[in-house]
Parts: C-alpha cells; structure tokens; sequence
C-alpha cells in the first residue's frame, strides 16, 4: 500500500546534479512541495515563484502568487527579450488546490 504524506506537513525538493559525472552540485528544500524545469524555474504549492541560481542553488527572487504554482513554467524569447510563463491555480485538491488556472508573465532582465 502506498501512503502519501498530508499535505500540511508535505515538503519539496530541488536537486542540482552535474549530468556529467551524477554528482549532486546543490539542493533546495522548501517548505512545500515543488514543481521544477531545467531552468532553475521553480514553485510552491503554497504559492511562491521562485528563481534559483543553477550554479550555487541560492534564492535569486521569490513571489507570492495568487495561487499554488502547480503546472510547468515557459520560457521563451520575442523581440530580443526573454520571458517566463508560470502557471498557478488548478492544483489537486489533495494539495488544496481550488483555484482555477492562471498564467503570469515576468519580462526577464
């Protein structure tokens, strides 16, 4: 039987590791559980944004959301600048999850 922890108390991970050699370069523990793309893109389901520097794991930039970061981000290019799309809202409700899904866009600098 599988059990999940409740998620009041459930916690996320982010890991950093050289795809080289498998050695783990860093780790990021947050007080909830994560989502995260290869970019070092990453959210809460209590409803952070948050930026990591791929090379140490230090906390770059953190934004409360209006809802738990529960889908993927997207990154992408126009016009010469760069920009990343961050999903909130349509979180399982195992998570608490009962808003519905929204996209913010960040201009990146």
């Amino acid at each position: 039987m599988i059990s999940q922890v409740p998620p009041e108390t459930a916690t996320g991970w982010v890991t950093a590791m050289d795809v080289r050699d498998g050695t783990v370069r860093w780790k990021y523990h947050a007080d909830a559980p994560i989502l995260a793309n290869t970019t070092v893109f990453t959210g809460s389901l209590k409803g952070d944004f948050i930026v990591l520097d791929a090379n140490s794991g230090k906390e770059l930039y953190r934004r409360a959301m209006d809802a738990g970061v529960g889908g993927g981000m997207v990154t992408y290019r126009l016009h010469g600048r760069e920009y990343v799309a961050v999903e909130t809202g349509g979180v399982s409700k195992f998570f608490g999850g009962t808003a519905p899904a929204t996209f913010t866009v960040f201009a990146l600098e």
